[in-house]
């Protein structure tokens, strides 16, 4: 891939027929919950427009773990995820316009802060402090990873329900960058992209 000066532009697509407000049930309230993933929407602008990635989901959690009891305190959770999605490269990246699916694990840790309760439901500050998309189907060169100069904050909310239930609520706004020449040197996005817990059968 030859030298080039370029945008990259990332957006995520939710299932349209989901409520924002409608969180996740789960039998257990460990953090994240198996039974969701995180979609999002808008965009990630970088630079000035010559490529296009496109995520579906970032699901199928491997592990989770229980939050934090006791209020102040932190705990961060580390945890295997799946990328799904594609980036569309074009010229003058490329000699022609190319679409690359992308179906790859990526690793992510949160960190989570119990802050009380509010009417009964337990509030979190949740901080996203790395997640990374490389190597895989990207082409040589490319990292996608949380921003290292930008905070990605967002908001856990667990309400207990009947039958041992729980419903997580979980959004961030997420501050991504981008690095075109395998880390030597990276660009910020204009603006973050809100992303939401939802049902993992979402798409």
């Amino acid at each position: 891939m030859r030298k080039f000066k370029a945008t990259v532009l990332m957006i995520c697509i939710t299932g349209l027929a989901v409520s924002q407000s409608g969180g996740v049930v789960s039998s257990s309230d460990r953090l994240p919950p198996t039974e969701g993933a995180y979609h999002g929407s808008s965009s990630h602008i970088f630079l000035d427009g010559q490529a296009v990635l496109t995520c579906s989901s970032h699901g199928t959690f491997q592990s989770s773990e229980s939050p934090p009891k006791k209020k102040g305190e932190s705990k961060d959770i580390a945890y295997g995820a799946r990328f799904l999605g594609d980036i569309t490269l074009r010229p003058p990246l490329v000699d022609r316009t190319t679409v690359i699916p992308i179906d790859q694990p990526i690793r992510m840790v949160e960190r989570i802060t119990n802050t009380g309760r509010n009417r009964g439901d337990r509030i979190f500050d949740t901080e996203l402090i790395s997640m990374s998309l490389s190597g895989g189907a990207l082409p040589a060169g490319i990292i996608i990873r949380e921003s290292t100069s930008k905070e990605t904050l967002g908001r856990t909310r667990i309400e207990r329900l009947p039958k041992r239930q729980f419903r997580i609520h979980t959004s961030y706004q997420v501050w991504m960058e981008l690095s075109l020449d395998g880390g030597r040197t990276w660009h910020q996005q204009d603006r973050p992209v809100s992303m939401m817990l939802m049902p993992n059968h979402v798409r």
